[in-house]
C-alpha cells in the first residue's frame, strides 16, 4: 500500500492511475459485486488493449441481469402491494416509530446545543434509526406533506399556522407517543424537524403545501474536538466528478506532426488545391469546390481566392438567369448559402425572392428518386437557417424541405446521400462546431465515390497538424493550471475542466493563427468556472458581497476582509488578467486592461444577482432572468477578450469599444439558452437558482415540455436576429464577427445531450479524443 499511495503517478497510465485510485478508495474483497462490475465494465472500455467480444458480452450480459432484476422487482412490488400488511390492525408499528423519533430528537438536541457525543454515546443511540427503517424519508413518508407546512411555517416564525399544524400532525400520527416535556407546539415540531436541512427556502409569496423541496440530512459527527459548531456556515456541494484528463497524462500526449517533411507536404498538396481552384470549370464545380473545401476545414487556407470566386459568380446576372431559368435547386440554393456563410456583400442581383420562386417550381416537380433533387432540398434546408427576420418564405421552404427529406423512402438514395441527410437533419451545417464537423466530413467524403484524392490527402495532413498544435498548446495551458494550483484546498469543490475549456477556445478560433486567442479564452474560462462554482455553491452572500466589490476595486488589497478561499482565487484571476494585459501591451503597445477589467466586473455583478435571487428564495419572471442571464453565462468575456487581442486591433478601435451591442447580446443569448437547456435538470435537482425554463413554467403555469418546446423557439428567434446583425455589423473585424457566430455553435456542441461540461465522461469525452488527441491515419 505504502508504495502505491506514493509512488509518482506521473510515470502512469490514466487507466492504471485510476485503478489505483479506485482501490485506495476500498478493496475489492469489501465491494458489493455488482456496483464494482458496473464500474470495471466502464473501466475496462478507456484501456488501450480491450478485448472487444470481453467488452460486449459484459455490457449484453450486464443489461440482460438487469432486466432479470427489473422482472423480480415488478413482482415483488405486486405482491407487496396486494398484501397490504401496515393497513388497518396493524398500527403498533407506530411503537417502532416513537421509538425512532426519540432517538432523532436526542440527535437533534445534540445538533442545536452544538454538542458532539463520545463515540460509544453516539452509538447507543445511533443504532436504532437503522434498525428498522432506511432513512427518515422512509418514515416520514405519509406525513411528509404536513411536515413541510410545518417546516416553511417554522421558517417563516408562523407559530399560530404551526400551533394548528401540530395538533393536526399529533392527532393524526405519532406525537401522542413522544411523550415529550411540556413546550408551545411549534417548538416540538422545530425539534423534531431539526434533522431536516433544506438547501434552500422558498419565497413567502411562492411556498405552498404542494411545492417541492429537497431535503438533505443531518449527519452527528463524533470528532475528536467539538469543531463544527452553529457559527460556521452552512456550505453546499454539488458533488462534481474529477476531470478525466490528468497533467501527466496531458504531457506524455505525442507531437507526431511538426516535422519540416510534413510541412512541405502540406505546403505541396496547397498549391496543387490553389491551381484547382483557379481552374475554369464548370458554375457547379466551382460551387461545390468551394463548399467541399469549407467542409474539410481548409477553407482558411483560400480565404481570399473563396471570396473573390463568390463575388464573381454571384455578381454575374447571367449566372443568376441561367440559375433561375433552368430552375436549378441546387446550385442556387447552395450560391445562397456559401454567399450568406462568406458576408459577400456585393452580390446585390442574388435575391431572396429568385430562390423562393425557383424552389416553388421545384415543389411543384419534386422527384424524392432524382439524387440531384434531393441535394437541391438538403441545400435549402441548410440555406433555411441563415434566414433572418422578416424571412418567412425562407423558413417555410426550410421546413418544406426538412419535412421531404425525413419522411422520404431513403432506399431510392446512396447510402452517401442518406448518410448525409440524417447529419443534416440531426444538426444544420450553420450551427454545427466547425472543427468537429470537419471531422466527420473528412470520413464522409472518403467514402463518396467520386472524392478528390489530392483534396482527402491535403485535408487529413492539415487535421493532423493543427491538432498538433493544439496538443503543444494544451500541454502548456497544462503545466500553467498546475502551477496555478487553485485547486486545492477549500477550493476543492470547483469544476476541473481544462481540457474541456481548451475545446471550447477550439470552437471559438480553430484556426493556427488565433492561438493568442484560444490560450487566453482557455486560461479566462478555467478562472470563469471556479468563480461561477463560488457564486452558484459555496460563498455566503456576505462573503458574495465583498467579493464581488474587490472584482470592482480590481485592487489585492481590497481583499483582506475575504476568506482565505476568496483571496486565493482573486489572487490568481488578477495574476492571469493582468499577465495576459501586460503581454499584449509588449507586443502591441496597446492596454487593454481596463476593457478585461470593465468584463469581470459585470460578469461578477451578474453572477451577484442570481446569488441574492437563490438565497431570497426568489424566482424571476423570464424577461428579468434572462435580462440578467445573458451577461451571467459569461460568453462576454470569451468575446471582449477575442476583441482585444485581435491581431487588426487598434488604439481607436478600443476607444470606440462599445460595451455589449446587440450582436453580442444575441450571441450571448443563444449561449444562455443552450446551457438552460442541457443543464437545467441537474442544476435544479442541486437546487440551483431557477433557469429559463423554471421560470416560464412558473410564469406561465405550463408543463416543462411546453417550457422547453417554448425555449427552443427562442433559440430560432434568436439565430434569425444573430445572422442580421453579423451581415450588417460590418465594422467589427471579421475574425471577430467569426467568433460571435461560434459561440452559440459551441454552447450547442456541449449542451446538445445533456450538461456535456459538468458531465464530461460521455460526448464531450468522444469530442476531445476526436479533435485533441487522436489523429486520423493517413
Amino acid at each position: 500500500m505504502n508504495h502505491l499511495k506514493y509512488h509518482d503517478r506521473s510515470l502512469l497510465s490514466p487507466q492504471l492511475f485510476k485503478q489505483i485510485e479506485h482501490a485506495f478508495e476500498l478493496p475489492l474483497h469489501w465491494r458489493m459485486s455488482r456496483l464494482h462490475t458496473r464500474w470495471f465494465i466502464d473501466a475496462f472500455e478507456r484501456q488501450k488493449n480491450f478485448n472487444p467480444t470481453l467488452l460486449e458480452f459484459a455490457k449484453l450480459d450486464f443489461n440482460m441481469v438487469q432486466s432479470i432484476y427489473k422482472t423480480e422487482l415488478q413482482e415483488l412490488s405486486r405482491w407487496w402491494r396486494k398484501l397490504n400488511v401496515f393497513r388497518g390492525e396493524l398500527n403498533f408499528a407506530k411503537d417502532r416509530l416513537a421509538d425512532l423519533c426519540k432517538a432523532y430528537f436526542i440527535e437533534a438536541m445534540w445538533c442545536h446545543n452544538g454538542y458532539t457525543p463520545i463515540l460509544d454515546e453516539y452509538l447507543d443511540n445511533a443504532w436504532l434509526p437503522y434498525q428498522e427503517f432506511k432513512s427518515k424519508e422512509e418514515m416520514f413518508r405519509n406525513q411528509f406533506n404536513l411536515i413541510y407546512q410545518g417546516q416553511h411555517n417554522v421558517s417563516t416564525n408562523m407559530e399560530m399556522d404551526m400551533e394548528s399544524t401540530i395538533v393536526k400532525l399529533g392527532s393524526e400520527s405519532f406525537l401522542p407517543l413522544l411523550n415529550f416535556p411540556s413546550s408551545p407546539p411549534y417548538l416540538i415540531l422545530q425539534q423534531i424537524m431539526a434533522g431536516f436541512h433544506p438547501i434552500r427556502y422558498l419565497s413567502n409569496a411562492t411556498a405552498t403545501s404542494s411545492s417541492a423541496r429537497r431535503i438533505n440530512f443531518h449527519h452527528i459527527h463524533c470528532l475528536s474536538t467539538a469543531s463544527a459548531t452553529s457559527s460556521s456556515p452552512a456550505r453546499r456541494t454539488a458533488n462534481y466528478k474529477p476531470t478525466i484528463w490528468d497533467d501527466s497524462y496531458i504531457q506524455s500526449l505525442p507531437i507526431d506532426f511538426m516535422e519540416e517533411k510534413y510541412i512541405y507536404q502540406r505546403e505541396k498538396l496547397k498549391e496543387e488545391v490553389r491551381f484547382l481552384i483557379n481552374q475554369q470549370h464548370s458554375f457547379t464545380k466551382q460551387l461545390e469546390l468551394v463548399d467541399t473545401l469549407c467542409q474539410l476545414g481548409l477553407g482558411y487556407h483560400f480565404d481570399a481566392e473563396i471570396k473573390n470566386l463568390l463575388s464573381s459568380i454571384s455578381s454575374l446576372t447571367k449566372n443568376i438567369n441561367n440559375l433561375i431559368e433552368n430552375n436549378n435547386l441546387h446550385d442556387f440554393a447552395l450560391l445562397f448559402r456559401l454567399v450568406r456563410e462568406h458576408d459577400i456583400h456585393n452580390a446585390s442581383i442574388l435575391r431572396l425572392d429568385d430562390l423562393i420562386s425557383c424552389f416553388k417550381k421545384e415543389e411543384e416537380s419534386f422527384n424524392i428518386s432524382n439524387q440531384l433533387d434531393v441535394k437541391g432540398m438538403i441545400n435549402l434546408y441548410e440555406a433555411s437557417f441563415l434566414a433572418m427576420e422578416g424571412e418567412d418564405e425562407l423558413d417555410e421552404a426550410g421546413k418544406f424541405a426538412m419535412k421531404h427529406l425525413k419522411y422520404h423512402d431513403r432506399s431510392l438514395l446512396s447510402p452517401q446521400l442518406v448518410e448525409q441527410i440524417e447529419h443534416a437533419l440531426e444538426l444544420p451545417l450553420h450551427w454545427r462546431m466547425s472543427r468537429l464537423h470537419t471531422r466527420w466530413f473528412i470520413d464522409a467524403y472518403g467514402r463518396q465515390k467520386n472524392f478528390n484524392p489530392t483534396l482527402l490527402e491535403f485535408a487529413k495532413l492539415d487535421f493532423n497538424m493543427v491538432q498538433s498544435i493544439y496538443k503543444t498548446e494544451l500541454q502548456e495551458l497544462s503545466r500553467w493550471w498546475r502551477n496555478l494550483n487553485v485547486l486545492h484546498g477549500e477550493l476543492n469543490f470547483v469544476r476541473d475542466r481544462l481540457v474541456e475549456n481548451y475545446l471550447w477556445a477550439i470552437g471559438f478560433a480553430f484556426q493556427p493563427e488565433l492561438w493568442r486567442s484560444r490560450k487566453a479564452i482557455t486560461k479566462i474560462i478555467s478562472l470563469i468556472t471556479t468563480i461561477d462554482d463560488i457564486y452558484d455553491i459555496y460563498g455566503t452572500l456576505d462573503e458574495l458581497k465583498l467579493f464581488t466589490n474587490s472584482i470592482e476595486e480590481w485592487n489585492i488589497a481590497a481583499t483582506q476582509h475575504l476568506p482565505d478561499y476568496m483571496k486565493k482565487c482573486l489572487t490568481a484571476l488578477f495574476n492571469t488578467i493582468n499577465d495576459i494585459a501586460s503581454s499584449f501591451s509588449k507586443e502591441k503597445e496597446l492596454d487593454i486592461l481596463p476593457c478585461l477589467k470593465r468584463m469581470w466586473d459585470d460578469l461578477c455583478k451578474a453572477y451577484f444577482i442570481e446569488a441574492m435571487w437563490y438565497h431570497n428564495g426568489y424566482t424571476p419572471t423570464l424577461d428579468e432572468y434572462l435580462d440578467n442571464a445573458w451577461v451571467s453565462i459569461s460568453g462576454t468575456c470569451a468575446l471582449t477578450t477575442a476583441y482585444c487581442l485581435s491581431d487588426d486591433l487598434t488604439s481607436e478601435a478600443i476607444k470606440s469599444l462599445e460595451f455589449y451591442p446587440p450582436i453580442v447580446r444575441y450571441s450571448c443569448m443563444l449561449f444562455r439558452l443552450y446551457d438552460d437547456l442541457g443543464t437545467c435538470t441537474t442544476e435544479i435537482q442541486r437546487g440551483d437558482v431557477p433557469k429559463s425554463i423554471q421560470c416560464y413554467m412558473k410564469e406561465k403555469n405550463v408543463s416543462e415540455t411546453t417550457a422547453r418546446d417554448y425555449i427552443k423557439c427562442l433559440i430560432s428567434i434568436y439565430w434569425k436576429k444573430l445572422n442580421k446583425e453579423h451581415t450588417v455589423s460590418s465594422k467589427y473585424v471579421e475574425s471577430f464577427r467569426k467568433v460571435l457566430v461560434d459561440i452559440p455553435r459551441t454552447a450547442q456542441c456541449f449542451y446538445q445531450y445533456r450538461d456535456g461540461y459538468g458531465e464530461q465522461d460521455h460526448e464531450t469525452r468522444e469530442q476531445i479524443i476526436s479533435i485533441i488527441i487522436k489523429p486520423i491515419s493517413l
